[in-house]
């Protein structure tokens, strides 16, 4: 490990990076470069009051919780309506594949209940419209792509590391080099677009049960 340390908050604060030169390009320019000896005497000494009040004031930010993680409570709520629309358009989605299909509730239960995936689920609604219903296969590609790239922009949000970055700007990426995104550098991110995720959930869960299942759906006798 090598030991850097910064003036912030109206202190002298620690910061250790890993000896990899990968790490070099996060060392900041003004950190003063200490040994071992002395980081672990200035990580013993008290915070100051200026850093005890940008503490309080993260954790408010980040929904008033001790044990909150970044990113701040703004975002969280962005990403919480990505889940819930993406759930509900899972159950649409399998709900159709049974219509598609012919076969009950149960019996769907039984063939696409479990760990099945989304892109595994598209890929038996297209299947199972090429088979049986061929006039409907141009939409039925368009939308299920249209899923399957939202699912990956989902699982970004859902399941990557979210950080600050430079001049408030917030990044979300994988901690390892090999499996971060965009080259292996955290990407740029803002409530508009998590949102326009999540809308884009919406808008084509809605696409899907107007084109491809309620024309399936018998109508009722007047």
């Amino acid at each position: 490990m090598r030991y850097f340390k910064r003036f912030e908050y109206n202190m002298w604060r620690v910061h250790a990076f890993e000896d990899d030169p990968s790490a070099d390009a996060y060392i900041p320019q003004d950190a003063v470069s200490i040994t071992e000896e002395e980081a672990q005497h200035l990580s013993q000494q008290p915070p100051s009051s200026e850093l005890t009040k940008a503490l309080e004031e993260g954790i408010a930010a980040l929904g008033g919780r001790g044990l909150s993680r970044y990113p701040t409570k703004d975002f969280k709520e962005a990403i919480g309506h990505i889940c819930v629309n993406s759930a509900h358009l899972e159950v649409s989605l399998r709900t159709t594949i049974w219509h598609l299909a012919g076969i009950s509730a149960e019996v769907g239960m039984a063939l696409t209940g479990g760990k099945l995936a989304t892109n595994e689920l598209t890929q038996i609604l297209l299947t199972l419209v090429e088979l049986r219903y061929p006039h409907l296969v141009e939409p039925a590609k368009a939308i299920t792509k249209r899923i399957n790239t939202l699912n990956d922009i989902r699982g970004r949000y859902v399941h990557g590391i979210w950080h600050p970055g430079k001049d408030g700007k917030v990044l979300v990426g994988k901690t390892f080099l090999a499996r971060t995104h965009a080259k292996g550098q955290a990407q740029e991110v803002s409530l508009d677009e998590i949102y326009g995720i999540a809308e884009g959930y919406l808008k084509v869960e809605s696409e899907m049960l107007t084109t491809i299942l309620m024309p399936l759906v018998p109508k009722a006798q007047k």
